[in-house]
């Protein structure tokens, strides 16, 4: 199997859209009904309570530091209004600790972004298995990806996806799993995910690797932005670990600091 890097399954987990990105709240009138009214409905509610940034998001800067396996680099981020990830002013140039840090930021500011899209992908969702399940029901997609998602009333708590359309090269993960471990409210009765583990498996629906994330965010204004996350990526027999920590988060140009703000845990 090809190497993998926290990197390298960061831009899996995005490019694949494993966590859903948006759906239309409402049953348009124009529309055939959905196949499955409970698990479309279901699915709805699930995705409309996910904590999002609205479309005035100005973007933020913030001060980084970075521990990859021990060694500690400080640096300065900037995300765009847009979702557009930059880090900056590294000390101690590290490619490996840089690209770690770029890939899991940008996958917490993907998930975070909310964009709506006009197609309603959940229309054709299905409910399958028993209801009474410790995740939830399992509801089924018919899409490329052969999606399936479990509710836990207005919590995803697991997303499976295959990737075989999105990685060509033989060596790497088809199949992940995404298990939802914990999850904090925001003040407004939103949902963000602190801790989650992905399992990503072959052909064989072989473990080949796992990644065990924990995060924490920090309200500034109505946006939750991101303030810390681990990754324990283990492979292969080998484990690697790294943390990123922002601080002095500054929204739009910097002119509203995030002092005396508490973190969400």
């Amino acid at each position: 199997m090809a190497e993998l890097s926290g990197t390298s399954l960061a831009s899996i987990i995005v490019s694949a859209s494993l966590f859903v990105v948006g759906v239309s709240a409402s049953f348009a009138a124009d529309q055939e009904a959905p196949v499955d009214p409970e698990a479309y409905k279901m699915m709805v509610e699930a995705v409309n309570a996910r904590a999002v940034w609205d479309q005035d998001f100005p973007g933020f800067t913030a001060d980084i530091e970075i521990n990859y396996e021990g060694r500690v680099h400080h640096g300065r981020v900037q995300v765009s209004s847009k979702g557009e990830v930059q880090l900056t002013e590294l000390s101690a140039p590290d490619t490996r600790a840089q690209s770690w840090a770029e890939g899991w930021l940008g996958e917490m500011v993907f998930h975070r972004m909310g964009t709506q899209e006009s197609d309603d992908r959940y229309r054709e969702i299905r409910m399958i298995g028993q209801e009474n399940h410790p995740l939830g029901p399992l509801l089924v997609m018919n899409d490329s990806f052969n999606s399936s998602f479990r509710v836990d009333g207005k919590v995803i708590r697991q997303v499976n996806r295959d990737l075989g359309g999105e990685v060509q090269d033989s060596g790497e993960p088809k199949r992940v799993r995404i298990n939802v471990l914990e999850t904090a409210f925001t003040p407004s009765g939103k949902v963000l995910p602190l801790h989650f583990v992905i399992h990503y498996l072959n052909d064989d629906e072989e473990l080949v690797a796992v990644e065990t994330l924990s995060s924490r965010f920090l309200r500034l204004k109505q946006y939750e932005l991101p303030q810390w996350r681990r990754v324990i990526t283990t492979e292969d027999g080998n484990m690697t670990t790294a943390e990123m920590t922002l601080s002095r988060h500054r929204l739009g140009q910097g002119k509203e600091a995030a002092t005396g703000r508490a973190s969400i845990r």
